[in-house]
C-alpha cells in the first residue's frame, strides 16, 4: 500500500496499536465528537499495516469519535513506521508552537463569520451591551462562542472568550501609540485575559468622561445666562428664593486684616474678637445654606490671621459652619506661588489660604473631577507594572495620559490684568484670581444652573460664572464695586457677541 496517500478505511477494519492504546486520554472526546457531527472529519488519522491489519498510531480520539458517532469510514493516511518509531513519529507529529492571541482572535473571528463586519456590527452581533451577562451573547448566541472554543481546543469559557475578544478590537485597529499595550502582556503570560478585560474597560471609561468634559466645556461656552447684582449686605438676601442656587462662593473679608470702603459703623471683619467675627460669620453662613438647594454646594475662601499671633480662624470657621448645619466636603489647601511679603514673628512667611467646600446636610451634590496631563504619559493610557504584590506577582495598572487634580491648588496670587479694558481707576483690596473660581465652578456644576457669589467685590466670581455657562447673582454692600461688576459684565457680554472679523487670505 503507498504511503502519505489518503484512503477511506472502514472504522470496523481499524484498532488502536497496542504501543499506543494505554497513552491517550479521552479528556477532550466530547469536543471531538461535537465537531465530527457538525463539519464531518476534518484530518485524516495515521496508521500502519502490520500483517493486514490497520493499527491506528495518531488520532485515537478522531477514531474513538466516529464510533460514538456513526460514522462508517475515515480518511486515513498509511505511514511506514517500525514498532520502535512510532512514540518518536506522535511527539513530532503533535510539536505545535503555541498560538498567539492575534491569530486566536482572528480564527475566532473566521469561526463566527465576523471577518469584515464593522466594529460597531460586531458589538452589536455579540451583545456588548451587557457583557457580564451569561445569557445575553447578541444575535451570534452562547453556541457559536462554544463552538470556537471546541474548535480551536481553547482552554477557556464562551464569557471569557468574549471578553478576549473586546480586548482584541479595541486594541487591533488602533495606531501602535494609541495601543495600551494588554495583547503584548498577554502574550508574555504576564496578564489574565479578565484582567486585560478590565483595563480595556477602564480605558473605555476613561475615554467616555473625556468627551463628556469635552461636550459639557462646549455647552458652557454657547450657554445664554442672566446675572443680578444687588448693593446691600448679603445678610439678609431676600430677593433669592429658598432653595434655588446651585453654588455659591463665600469670600468675605478676613478677620482684621483689610478695611474696606462704605461697610459701615460694624465693618464686617473688624469686629473687636475672634469670637465676634465668628459669630457674625454665622450669619452669612446660615443665609446661605438657606438659599442652596438640596444638593447644592458652597465654596468657602478663607485665610489666617496673625494678629497677635496665630487665631485659628480656620479651624473655628470649620466649625461655625458646622454648627449652623452644614456638612463640610473637603478643606482644599490655597497656595500663592508668590505672596505679597508680610511681618512675621518666629514663624515662616504665610503662603496658603483655606478653602471650605460644603453642603447642607444629607446632600448629594454633583462633582466633575478635574485633570492635567500626565507628565510620563504621551497620548491614551498605557498598561504599566505596578508594585509586585505580596505573592511576588506582577501587578498590571493603567496609566493615564491625564492625572486628577489634587486638594492642594498652586496658583498666583491675582493679576489685575484680568480685568482690564474694564476701568483702569478701579480697585480693590483683595480679589482671588479667576483660576480659584474655574476650578470649583467647573467640578460642581453643570450649565444653566444658578451660581451666588455673597461678596462679589471686583466680579471675579461672576465673570467665572458666566464663562462656565451659569446665571450669576452678585452682592455686595460697597457702590463702586457693584458699579464695577457691572461695567465687568457687560464688557464681557460684549466681547462674547461681538463677531470676529477676520481679512481673507
Amino acid at each position: 500500500m503507498n504511503t502519505n496517500k489518503i484512503f477511506k478505511v472502514p472504522v470496523s477494519d481499524l484498532e488502536v496499536h497496542p504501543d499506543v492504546k494505554e497513552k491517550h486520554s479521552p479528556i477532550n472526546l466530547d469536543k471531538i465528537e461535537y465537531t465530527m457531527k457538525m463539519f464531518g472529519q476534518q484530518q485524516p488519522i495515521t496508521i500502519i499495516v502490520v500483517n493486514k491489519k490497520n493499527y491506528i498510531v495518531d488520532g485515537v480520539l478522531r477514531f474513538m469519535a466516529a464510533q460514538n458517532c456513526g460514522i462508517e469510514k475515515l480518511d486515513c493516511i498509511v505511514k511506514d513506521l517500525a514498532d520502535d518509531e512510532i512514540m518518536d513519529f506522535r511527539i513530532r507529529s503533535n510539536q505545535k508552537a503555541k498560538i498567539s492571541f492575534l491569530e486566536t482572535c482572528h480564527n475566532v473571528e473566521h469561526i463566527l463569520n465576523l471577518l469584515g463586519n464593522s466594529q460597531g456590527k460586531k458589538r452589536e452581533l455579540m451583545g456588548f451591551e451587557d457583557l457580564e451577562s451569561e445569557d445575553n451573547f447578541g444575535s451570534i448566541g452562547k453556541d457559536r462562542f462554544e463552538l470556537a472554543c471546541i474548535i480551536l481546543n481553547l482552554k477557556m469559557s464562551p464569557s471569557t472568550l468574549r471578553k478576549l475578544m473586546t480586548v482584541y478590537w479595541s486594541e487591533k485597529d488602533l495606531p501602535e501609540e494609541n495601543q495600551t499595550g494588554v495583547i503584548d502582556l498577554l502574550e508574555k503570560d504576564e496578564l489574565s485575559i479578565h484582567k486585560a478585560f478590565s483595563l480595556i474597560k477602564k480605558k473605555e471609561k476613561k475615554l467616555k468622561e473625556k468627551e463628556e468634559r469635552r461636550i459639557r466645556d462646549c455647552l458652557r461656552s454657547i450657554e445664554n445666562t442672566s446675572y443680578r447684582l444687588y448693593n446691600k449686605s448679603s445678610m439678609f438676601m431676600n430677593e433669592i428664593k429658598d432653595g434655588s442656587v446651585h453654588i455659591s462662593v463665600l469670600s468675605g473679608p478676613y478677620y482684621t486684616l483689610k478695611e474696606y470702603r462704605y461697610q459701615g459703623e460694624e465693618p464686617y471683619g473688624q469686629e473687636k474678637t475672634v469670637e465676634e467675627y465668628i459669630n457674625k460669620t454665622k450669619l452669612f453662613i446660615r443665609e446661605l445654606l438657606k438659599k442652596l438647594t438640596p444638593n447644592g454646594v458652597a465654596v468657602c475662601i478663607i485665610g489666617e490671621t496673625y494678629r497677635n499671633g496665630y487665631q485659628g480662624i480656620c479651624r473655628k470657621y470649620e466649625a461655625a459652619i458646622e454648627e449652623v448645619g452644614g456638612k463640610i466636603l473637603d478643606v482644599d489647601i490655597w497656595e500663592k506661588t508668590n505672596p505679597l511679603r508680610h511681618p512675621h514673628n518666629k514663624h515662616f512667611q504665610p503662603a496658603k489660604e483655606s478653602i471650605i467646600i460644603f453642603t447642607k446636610q444629607g446632600a448629594d451634590p454633583i462633582f466633575h473631577d478635574q485633570y492635567i496631563k500626565s507628565k510620563t504619559v504621551e497620548e491614551g493610557a498605557k498598561a504599566k507594572y505596578g508594585r509586585k504584590r505580596e505573592d511576588g506577582t506582577k501587578n498590571v495598572y493603567l496609566h493615564n495620559d491625564e492625572t486628577p487634580i489634587t486638594n492642594v491648588f498652586r496658583t498666583p496670587v491675582f493679576n489685575k490684568a484680568e480685568w482690564e479694558g474694564v476701568d483702569p481707576n478701579f480697585k480693590h483690596d483683595a480679589p482671588a484670581p479667576l483660576a480659584v473660581y474655574d476650578r470649583y465652578l467647573k467640578s460642581y456644576s453643570e450649565p444653566g444652573m444658578t451660581f451666588l457669589d455673597i461678596f462679589c467685590g471686583s466680579g471675579q466670581g461672576l465673570i467665572s460664572g458666566m464663562r462656565h455657562g451659569l446665571n450669576v447673582i452678585g452682592y455686595d454692600i460697597d457702590p463702586e464695586s457693584i458699579e464695577f461688576c457691572q461695567k465687568r459684565i457687560e464688557h464681557e457680554l460684549e466681547k462674547r457677541n461681538k463677531p470676529e472679523i477676520k481679512l481673507a487670505a
